[in-house]
């Protein structure tokens, strides 16, 4: 049974709200303690459902700011938390529904410690906030209503999954560990230590190598010993997110059934696509959901949005504003004796090229070859062993949404081998990126266009997965994780053939995937 007269939130360790706030009456200073608490958690949990580290800035939107804290939010709660320093506020941040830009003052990850809020004021505008962008979301986005449907009758299987994670982290392993280090260099200083060792794993480059060079020479740790210790570290604060999702999924499951709505949370972006409950939780616990007590199926499409790509550009090519065309503007001649023009042509470049990477493109994801062929151009060209796993991200992160404009893509290994397979579709790909999508109406400059290609590609893989797919998987129960889907397996088939068949539809591609069952430790 929940006790829906409090809700559990999470703060950083150490930090006191309590001294941030003046009230002679203790009922509106508490309100106001936890308005900042909940302020705080609202950071931490939008960053942890994206897996990013706790200092990562979130962009919120003022209105929605005044309607859930009041309209003195920015007296009562970031102004105080700007004089602890505890808060960073970008001002200058704006851009679509956001307002500004705010991240906690925090480095990697960091302990946290649960508090429980419980003011009734307060806790009831909580809720009715949550309640009414769930409500806007399924009001506007009638795909949405099918996932929500299916969160209130979705269960996790705690017990199992927590020694699943235990294992897969090697938890007892880390507590052996941090006896040792604890029988070292005793507590206060193994805190410290792990606080560098978290501080150095959120950094790159010089200041990554400087720390951990102050590391070893103040806790005399050899290099091997230094970067196990990082490893552990890391395997650790990961540890600790998964366990706040299979939490958060434990509430969920156990809440009464008219109280569920409280523990379910929507959102989309200006890709469409749509957030909730499973889309951001680990493969790790989503392997252990059920849908009305049955064990799940994920369906999930390989390389959804390299075959979108393919789509674009063969949407693109049947345009005549392309790079792969010249125009010749017009041409006036002027002399005494006669004035001629020169109307404008549009010149062909490259077409048959261009057809024919495409073309390969086409086939390679169809035959399930692209990511073989990468890697194989890429180990040739590196003389070293590169796994397509590590191609899948180094395609997405430095082809599809990097900036080309950055000054080392040039020397990037895999944007050599890319090239060496598809040099004119990458000079398509670097023309998406600059100039040939709208990227002002989607609140970017120039200088930013780039990012336009990555929300494009999203937007097309919702119209299939979230959209289109919709109708035709009436009383399906189904979740969606933005290129997947979770069914129960006598649902497969129907799924499965919408799917293909959508795919085929809105963007005439043939659409491949994957099935993968729940297999447990």
């Amino acid at each position: 049974m929940t006790n829906v007269k409090q809700i559990s939130v999470f703060k950083p360790k150490g930090w006191n709200f309590n001294e941030l706030v003046h009230s002679k009456t203790p009922k509106y200073h508490k309100r106001k303690v936890e308005r900042i608490t909940h302020f705080a958690y609202s950071i931490l949990t939008k960053n942890l459902y994206q897996k990013k580290p706790f200092s990562s800035p979130v962009n919120l939107h003022a209105e929605v700011l005044g309607g859930l804290y009041g309209k003195d939010y920015k007296t009562q709660i970031i102004d105080p938390l700007l004089k602890a320093n505890y808060l960073k506020v970008n001002d200058t941040y704006s851009a679509g529904n956001f307002s500004k830009s705010y991240a906690l003052n925090l480095e990697g990850f960091t302990q946290l410690e649960e508090v429980f809020l419980v003011d009734p004021v307060f806790l009831k505008k909580v809720n009715e906030t949550r309640n009414r962008r769930t409500n806007f979301i399924l009001k506007t986005y009638p795909e949405s209503q099918a996932i929500y449907h299916t969160l209130l009758h979705t269960s996790v299987d705690y017990n199992p999954c927590l020694q699943h994670i235990n294992k897969k982290f090697k938890v007892q392993f880390l507590k052996e560990v941090y006896k040792h280090l604890i029988g070292r260099y005793g507590s206060v200083n193994t805190k410290e230590l792990l606080r560098l060792c978290i501080k150095a794993n959120a950094y790159k480059g010089q200041f990554k190598k400087t720390l951990k060079n102050q590391i070893k020479r103040k806790f005399s740790l050899q290099a091997e010993d230094l970067q196990n210790l990082l490893k552990y570290v890391s395997w650790f604060t990961t540890y600790k997110s998964y366990v706040w999702h299979l939490k958060q999924w434990k509430a969920l499951s156990e809440a009464d059934i008219d109280q569920k709505k409280n523990f379910i949370f929507f959102t989309t972006d200006k890709s469409k696509r749509l957030y909730h409950n499973a889309s951001s939780t680990p493969k790790d616990i989503r392997k252990y959901l059920k849908i009305q007590g049955e064990e799940l199926v994920e369906i999930d499409a390989s390389n959804s949005q390299w075959f979108l790509l393919v789509a674009l550009l063969e949407e693109k090519y049947k345009t005549r504003e392309h790079i792969l065309y010249s125009h010749n503007k017009n041409r006036t001649n002027n002399n005494t004796t006669r004035r001629t023009t020169t109307h404008t042509t549009t010149t062909p470049l490259m077409f048959p090229t261009f057809q024919k990477e495409l073309h390969k493109l086409k086939a390679y994801l169809e035959q399930g070859y692209f990511r073989t062929a990468v890697t194989t151009a890429l180990n040739k060209q590196e003389g070293r062993e590169y796994t397509e796993k590590e191609t899948k991200g180094l395609l997405i992160k430095r082809i599809l949404f990097e900036d080309p404009n950055s000054p080392y893509m040039r020397k990037e290994p895999i944007v050599k081998a890319f090239k060496s397979l598809f040099p004119t579709l990458y000079r398509a790909i670097v023309w998406l990126k600059k100039e040939g999508l709208d990227y002002q109406s989607l609140g970017y400059n120039e200088k930013n266009s780039y990012k336009a290609l990555a929300v494009e590609l999203q937007e097309m893989e919702s119209s299939i997965f979230i959209r289109g797919v919709h109708r035709r998987l009436e009383g399906v129960l189904r979740l969606s994780i933005h290129d997947a889907l979770l069914v129960r397996q006598n649902d497969v088939k129907q799924v499965l053939n919408g799917l293909q068949q959508t795919a085929k539809d809105k963007w005439g591609i043939n659409l491949k995937v994957t099935l993968s069952k729940s297999e447990k430790e």
